[in-house]
């Protein structure tokens, strides 16, 4: 969305031109010039899509009126930045810092390749970092973990294991029993070794993450600050990538 400051000065820009074609004492004024009347218009166009985004419905339907019949005066043009300020008052709204900006709607915390295996991890991430953004630590690992839980069910059906709501422990430890079977089934080679050390750092990676936070955040033993918080987004967004294009979401 175009920053206020950018749509303000374009709707100033237009209202000047406005100003200065109306008459004054002893002129009778002048028509706005072909280039005025466009960028009056891209200028209500441009103001109108920001008090969109907002939910500003009165100052949306004077815009529109004024797209319908363009003003010809610089108090028609008032009237509507007047109507924008009013609504803004209404209005409550939060400084994100320039450091934790980059994390509100952050769309590449994952690639596309990890977004579409674990498309509910990813909106999981999205909040975290939203969460993030607004200085709210503690619910950006919260959120952090959930991200995880797709991963952990995912390499549970890998091997064969049922997850469905149950400590961590106990399908860790059933995950790696599962892998151990795996390891006597398979025929000896580079595959084997390959999947073998894959599905054992997963688990081991997933027993770090219950020891060191989700026992910890699930449970409300604990409250994070924003280095330890931006600690687990990076470390979460990067396991999960890690895990495609072995693992995916279960259906």
């Amino acid at each position: 969305m175009d920053s206020l400051w950018r749509v303000s000065a374009e709707f100033v820009d237009a209202l000047a031109a406005v100003y200065f074609a109306e008459p004054d004492s002893g002129d009778d004024g002048r028509a706005l010039t072909p280039e005025e009347l466009e960028r009056m218009a891209q200028a209500l166009a441009r103001l109108k899509k920001w008090c969109t985004d907002i939910d500003l419905k009165t100052s949306v339907m004077l815009i529109e009126a004024k797209e319908r019949k363009p003003p010809k005066s610089s108090g028609e043009l008032d009237m509507i930045w007047i109507s924008v300020e009013a609504e803004l008052k209404e209005r409550l709204f939060l400084h994100i810092p320039s450091h934790r900006a980059k994390y509100h709607n952050k769309e590449d915390a994952l690639s596309e390749g990890a977004r579409a295996a674990f498309p509910k991890a990813a909106q999981e991430l999205h909040h975290a970092g939203n969460c993030f953004a607004v200085g709210m630590n503690t619910a950006s690992a919260f959120h952090c973990m959930r991200a995880l839980e797709y991963g952990i069910g995912a390499l549970a059906a890998d091997v064969g294991v049922v997850y469905e709501v149950q400590n961590w422990q106990n399908v860790l430890d059933q995950i790696a029993k599962a892998i151990s079977d795996q390891g006597k089934a398979l025929p000896a080679g580079m595959p084997k070794s390959e999947r073998l050390q894959f599905l054992s750092e997963a688990v081991s990676e997933f027993r770090y993450f219950k020891d060191g936070w989700r026992n910890h955040v699930s449970h409300n033993k604990v409250s994070y600050d924003e280095s330890q918080a931006a600690k687990i987004f990076e470390h979460v967004s990067s396991f999960i990538e890690s895990l495609v294009p072995e693992l995916k979401e279960r259906a």
